[in-house]
């Protein structure tokens, strides 16, 4: 399973975007925990409710556990129709 995380976050007055690849749901959360100190360590808030993660492989359609930054959970998208 490859677990994909797009973030929006501000810095200043500029709203900037960073895309995560990862090939489990656990290394996910690790890089999720990473990105949670940097941003409390330079004053940087993510915006959770513009943040989506995705799972892809086999396995997308189990049930994993919410992945999470700043405690707030981030939206899982079950397929790409907008």
């Amino acid at each position: 399973m490859v677990v994909v995380c797009l973030m929006n976050f501000k810095v200043a007055y500029y709203m900037l975007m960073i895309l995560i690849i990862t090939h489990t749901v656990h290394a996910m959360q690790m890089m999720l925990r990473l990105c949670d100190k940097f941003a409390n360590d330079f004053d940087i808030k993510f915006n959770c409710g513009k943040s989506v993660a995705m799972c892809i492989g086999k396995r997308f359609k189990e049930k994993c556990v919410p992945l999470q930054i700043d405690n707030k959970d981030i939206c899982m998208l079950l397929n790409l129709d907008v």
